[in-house]
């Protein structure tokens, strides 16, 4: 297997365990097959000193990426630089992983972090249906743009198949409790958070869930410890399932007037579990559970039916409680 690439600065290229280093090619020349994404915390900036495969390699590449001189037609590969960009300063880490990395993934994972991680506090989005790897990284630059740049944005991706077929899933598989894609995702970014702060139960996790993402953070609280939910404050933006407050520490929900999707749970439980006499227990503790789900007016310029994530009717619900929790004032989440 052999590497070409200006190795220029590098004190022992062969230390990589990659192969041949050729001085004499230029930058531009090297392939990669992507079987991992990288490690969280990408670099943001453009490199702005002559780009050195090693250096790169050793602090942004995962070790399960395997990289080739040439292509190889069996193998799903990317480029890194092009001969048309010689210039090493005009080579963007960011864009190139857009590009080439999160292009390929096909499957719900987590994101990299946007901004600086704090293990002292964690953020954590999840998408609803019918929404796009890009789209999903764009809500997480759209949190990040409500609070601040030095604030670390973690966001699960939820993938989607289309819209009939996660309508299909949400029917036939997350209602009934089960999220294969999405749940152990979830429970993992908790019970990271979890052991890292295990002597400081007061430090929770801001939750933000959307559409049938809800359903997801629904189904994950359910089969986790009660040591794992306390510290939960989840916030629910147009949710296709009610979280009941008993399930976490803190759980508020909101949607608007013009939304219906958050009525599509109470067509599950009495489709499914109907009473011959009477409402089902199952309705019953639905429309319990949704007592506290708060309706908002549509903003002005509000589309559709308003279920939109970046809807501007929940922008300063969005901002309200970022804030409140990045002072660590729990106390602001309940007052409504």
């Amino acid at each position: 297997m052999s590497i070409e690439g200006d190795v220029s600065g590098c004190d022992d290229p062969s230390d990589l365990g990659l192969g041949r280093w050729d001085e004499e090619e230029e930058l531009g020349n090297v392939q990669c097959r992507t079987e991992k994404v990288f490690q969280s915390n990408y670099p943001k900036a453009t490199l702005d000193r002559p780009f050195v495969f090693q250096d790169w390699y050793r602090q942004h590449v995962d070790e399960n990426i395997s990289c080739y001189g040439e292509e190889r037609e069996d193998e799903a590969v990317v480029s890194i630089g092009s001969k048309e960009s010689q210039d090493p300063a005009s080579f963007s880490v960011d864009a190139w992983y857009e590009r080439n990395i999160l292009s390929l993934r096909t499957s719900s994972h987590r994101l990299p972090t946007l901004g600086p991680s704090n293990q002292q506090m964690l953020i954590l989005g999840v998408n609803g249906i019918n929404t796009s790897l890009q789209e999903a990284r764009l809500h997480q630059v759209y949190l990040q743009s409500l609070v601040a740049e030095d604030v670390g944005i973690d966001f699960i991706y939820n993938h989607s198949n289309s819209a009939p077929v996660d309508v299909l899933e949400m029917l036939a598989l997350n209602y009934f409790g089960f999220s294969p894609n999405v749940e152990h995702l979830l429970k993992a970014s908790w019970e990271e958070f979890h052991e890292y702060n295990r002597a400081y139960p007061e430090r929770k996790i801001l939750q933000i869930c959307h559409s049938q993402g809800a359903i997801h953070v629904y189904n994950a609280l359910s089969h986790s410890s009660k040591e794992i939910t306390d510290r939960l404050i989840v916030l629910s933006i147009a949710p296709a399932k009610i979280i009941p407050c008993d399930f976490c520490y803190l759980s508020l929900k909101f949607a608007s007037k013009n939304d219906l999707v958050h009525l599509v749970e109470l067509l599950h439980p009495s489709f499914f579990s109907s009473n011959e006499i009477g409402a089902s227990d199952r309705l019953e503790n639905t429309l319990k559970m949704r007592e506290d789900l708060i309706l908002l007016d549509p903003h002005p310029e509000a589309k559709g039916l308003d279920h939109e994530f970046e809807s501007p009717t929940f922008k300063p619900i969005l901002q309200t409680y970022l804030r409140a929790y990045l002072l660590s004032d729990v106390g602001a989440f309940f007052i409504s």
